[in-house]
């Protein structure tokens, strides 16, 4: 009985008094706008590239928008689709479209109740916010992503997510610029660094880590990139020396020529497999690499037959 009674004099006293409610509720919204700003300010001026320049890329949210406006786009184009196989076609065409297998619906408007200026602008609007929303999207998926884990403080700010999850999280890098070519190499070591990481994380938890100053030492695409360079590096210098080391040792023009032949066969197979490059520039490749190999050749010693 009390309980009710409560709740009719607060009922009485927020219909007599609507603007004392509003004044509440927008205080409470300028409370929680001053603790949105302080987190927001400590990220925006932090001197750690993680903090300032990543942000969330909302994958599937872009993809669940364009699935809605492509099943808007195929409704309309449905209906002008009937309405444009209510038109004859000419016999002596090829329908190379195979318009005259097309399945008609029952029941098809007539072609003016179909075809109006409402439906047009229509079918404009949506085929331009669907053709702007794919290009931006493809925009989006060729920057350079990090694991939300690869920086401890954006991940601290998440309360709604568990530690799993903010390894599968991705976070655009708006500093760097997109990566039109994907490199396996460096996708590979990108994806392990971020898996060593984020074990060593679970394994080893550090309080500290939610500071933000302790993450400048965590950006795994620039470490990528080192290694990846490094890799390549190393592996050119392999494809120069190993054939200058085996020739040396070797005498007879035969066993050059099939030394140098089995060397340019795995550097093609190496580059193919590791590049993204197109095909005149492997051949490109191929062939200066080829024409090192000749002048290996022609430098080392060889045993003539005599005379």
């Amino acid at each position: 009985m009390n309980t009710k009674t409560n709740a009719s004099i607060l009922n009485e006293s927020a219909q007599s008094s609507p603007g004392l409610c509003q004044q509440g509720l927008q205080d409470n919204e300028n409370r929680l706008l001053g603790r949105e700003f302080r987190s927001h300010w400590r990220t925006a001026t932090n001197d750690s590239e993680l903090s300032l320049f990543c942000f969330r890329r909302f994958r599937t949210a872009h993809l669940l928008n364009l699935r809605f406006l492509e099943n808007e786009i195929t409704r309309v184009d449905h209906e002008i689709y009937q309405a444009g196989l209510q038109v004859e076609i000419d016999p002596e065409s090829e329908d190379k479209l195979w318009l005259r297998n097309a399945t008609k619906d029952a029941n098809v408007l007539p072609i003016e109740d179909i075809i109006t200026r409402t439906r047009l602008q229509e079918l404009r609007a949506l085929l331009k916010e669907y053709d702007d929303t794919i290009i931006s999207f493809n925009k989006v998926m060729n920057l350079q992503t990090i694991a939300l884990s690869d920086s401890n403080w954006l991940s601290s700010l998440r309360t709604d997510i568990n530690q799993k999850e903010t390894f599968k999280t991705r976070l655009l890098r708006l500093d760097l610029p997109p990566s039109t070519q994907r490199d396996p190499i460096r996708h590979l070591l990108h994806r392990w660094l971020r898996k060593l990481w984020f074990e060593r994380q679970v394994k080893t938890p550090n309080p500290e880590a939610t500071t933000p100053n302790f993450q400048r030492y965590r950006n795994s695409i620039r470490i990528a990139d080192i290694l990846a360079r490094l890799v390549f590096a190393l592996s050119a210098g392999a494809f120069m020396i190993g054939p200058l080391v085996v020739l040396s040792y070797q005498m007879s023009l035969q066993s050059h020529l099939a030394t140098v032949s089995i060397c340019i066969l795995m550097f093609s197979f190496v580059l193919s497999l590791v590049s993204q490059a197109s095909n005149q520039e492997t051949v490109m490749a191929v062939a200066a690499y080829a024409a090192v190999l000749v002048v290996f050749v022609a430098s080392a010693p060889t045993n003539t037959p005599s005379q």
